[in-house]
């Protein structure tokens, strides 16, 4: 019996303890939990060193060769681009970028024999009192306005205790993907009543997934039956619809105007081109542009292309440095980086369809259907987040790892997955 297995009681509430605090929790002690996913991600990375056998899904020995590919370029770029960075900022940088797939390999390989399934109930049952405990918060907040606001459309957004309404909407998306399995079938409605909940947070990001999660939850026989190549050219479709109804905030996002107007965003995002072709093929390297750990010891990017002056990425006022990953990706590693990360995504997305194709049980489809929608959660915040490198994304790998684990615990459906 192993070491997992024989103290899987123990580790089962430790799981849920940790998932719950990443989501609701974090924003109310950000004090004492800010590092949380940091120091898990030390934690693991310590614990390897202890491993001797790692058994790996075909798709998952592909994740790491190219997460290996990233991390080559990076340290190249590091010592190949004419200005250092501080060792400090690096070793930061990668840990931070690192850190979910970091604790998502760590999951997989050390809790092998903890799977979905065995966390999935006590989950559904904290997340069902969490949502009624929130609802009770949203009335009393209507009522006597005790927690901060934000305008947005001229309107009033809520967020409740979270930082941000982007971390209160993510919240409300985690409930409801918890709990799809169990109501898709029996209880849309209140799975739809939760999905509506979070448009009080005004986000345009979770507009998008809201019509996306809600096609599926009424199309769920018709996604079932579609070929994979089809799931690949819907999902790449999704983009396209998005841009057609979101079409004059989108361009001006991207517009000279925002750029002129020094809209970090913008900014980002454009540099984060001109980076890579100046820099080409590697960029820049860890914790030089649009990352956190840029802005403390202040990338010499920033003055090189003399965007240092911009609101929100100043020497001494950087909070919006860290709000565009794929920048971040383009311009620290170049275009390659850039590919090699799209892949991936990719291998993570065609795993879970796959499986959800070779399963017969409709709850266990919907499983997987649950870590789809989260993958494109992170795609969709991703565009104006770099939530794959905060703590909501760290949790999504959490939950896909336990989810791989259910797979890989039923060894006569292991075959399927290396397809």
């Amino acid at each position: 019996m192993s070491f997992v297995k024989k103290y899987s009681p123990v580790l089962r509430p430790f799981i849920l303890l940790l998932l719950f605090s990443l989501v609701f929790l974090y924003d109310v002690f950000i004090s004492y939990l800010s590092f949380l996913d940091e120091i898990l991600a030390v934690l693991v990375i310590f614990s390897f060193f202890f491993i001797r056998k790692i058994n790996l899904l075909k798709s998952e020995r592909i994740i790491a060769f190219l997460l290996l590919f990233i991390l080559l370029l990076g340290i190249v770029s590091n010592l190949t681009t004419p200005h250092g960075i501080a060792p400090k900022a690096i070793l930061m940088d990668m840990l931070v970028f690192y850190k979910a797939f970091i604790v998502y390999f760590g999951v997989r390989i050390l809790f092998k024999d903890i799977d979905y399934l065995d966390i999935l109930p006590y989950l559904k049952t904290i997340m069902i009192y969490t949502f009624f405990v929130l609802i009770a918060l949203l009335l009393y907040d209507l009522v006597f306005k005790v927690f901060p606001r934000e305008y947005r459309f001229g309107i009033e957004s809520i967020e409740l205790f979270f930082d941000h309404p982007s971390r209160f909407s993510f919240a409300i998306a985690f409930i409801f993907l918890t709990l799809l399995p169990f109501y898709i079938k029996k209880g849309k409605t209140f799975l739809v009543l939760i999905l509506i909940v979070g448009l009080i947070s005004l986000r345009v990001k979770y507009f998008g997934f809201f019509m996306i999660a809600m096609f599926i939850l009424y199309n769920e026989a018709l996604f079932l039956k579609i070929k994979k190549e089809v799931v690949y050219l819907v999902l790449a479709l999704i983009p396209i619809v998005l841009f057609i109804i979101f079409k004059d905030w989108i361009l001006f996002y991207f517009s000279e105007e925002a750029v002129k107007l020094g809209w970090s965003r913008a900014v980002l995002f454009r540099y984060g081109f001109i980076i890579s072709s100046d820099f080409f093929p590697f960029g820049t390297g860890f914790g030089s542009f649009a990352s956190y750990f840029s802005g403390p010891d202040y990338s010499w990017v920033y003055g090189h292309y003399q965007i240092d002056d911009i609101w929100g990425m100043r020497k001494n006022e950087y909070h919006f440095l860290g709000d565009q990953y794929w920048s971040m990706v383009l311009g620290q590693f170049g275009i390659f980086g850039l590919i090699a990360m799209i892949f991936v995504i990719f291998y993570y997305v065609n795993t879970l369809i796959v499986l959800i194709k070779s399963k017969k049980n409709d709850f266990n489809k919907n499983i997987f259907i649950s870590g789809l929608l989260g993958i494109i959660l992170l795609l969709i915040d991703s565009s104006s987040d770099a939530i794959f490198s905060q703590n909501r994304g760290v949790v999504i790998f959490i939950i896909l790892a336990l989810m791989i684990n259910t797979q890989t615990y039923q060894k006569k459906d292991e075959s399927i997955t290396n397809k």
